[in-house]
């Protein structure tokens, strides 16, 4: 049994309410988001950067312990600071679930996004972290005028705007639809 199917925008505005919340409670409203002192103030749970996890697991959460721990082995600060949004999601979305023992904990794995992708607890959490560091109306207020003059958005300046890996930075491009059509009618992102 997985979680639930929850539609996209849903997704989207947990974030937000949890980007929100986290600068009620003192976190900079500003990017790079500040997702290690929203895990530690507004979750109230332990952060362990530099944990010794087993070979390829990327980050978990401990429920019992209220611990977040991710890997050491992550030496790019964006993608560590990707998991440490993706446990954020976890907590926030599939904590009931878990803590219930309705599913087994599933571990942030690198070596198999495409099998994490099947995984719909995986693909939320990962949806989740992505609309947190890269929330839609950051990316159209930032790069929005750019992409209306027809001038191209990088994924590098996105990464570099929101403290985010190259990868998590065209994925959310591409799911954000920020593209721009060219003369034959194909797609190239900005």
């Amino acid at each position: 049994m997985g979680a639930s199917f929850v539609p996209k925008s849903t997704l989207e505005a947990r974030a937000e309410d949890v980007r929100r919340a986290a600068i009620d409670a003192g976190v900079p409203a500003e990017f790079p988001f500040d997702v290690e002192s929203t895990v530690e103030f507004l979750l109230e749970f332990d952060l362990n950067l530099g944990a010794d996890l087993p070979k390829g697991i990327l980050g978990l959460t401990n429920f019992d312990r209220r611990l977040v721990s991710v890997s050491g082995s992550i030496t790019n600060d964006g993608r560590r600071r990707f998991t440490v949004a993706h446990e954020i999601g976890h907590i926030v979305l599939h904590r009931s679930i878990l803590e219930a023992g309705l599913v087994q904990p599933s571990m942030f794995i690198s070596e198999s996004a495409a099998a994490a992708q099947d995984d719909s607890m995986e693909w939320q959490a990962n949806f989740f972290a992505a609309a947190l560091l890269m929330p839609r109306e950051a990316v159209a207020a930032r790069f929005g005028r750019d992409a209306r003059a027809g001038r191209l958005v990088a994924p590098e300046r996105v990464a570099d705007a929101f403290g985010v890996s190259r990868e998590a930075a065209t994925i959310r491009l591409q799911e954000l639809d920020f593209h721009k059509r060219e003369a034959g009618g194909g797609r190239r992102l900005f």
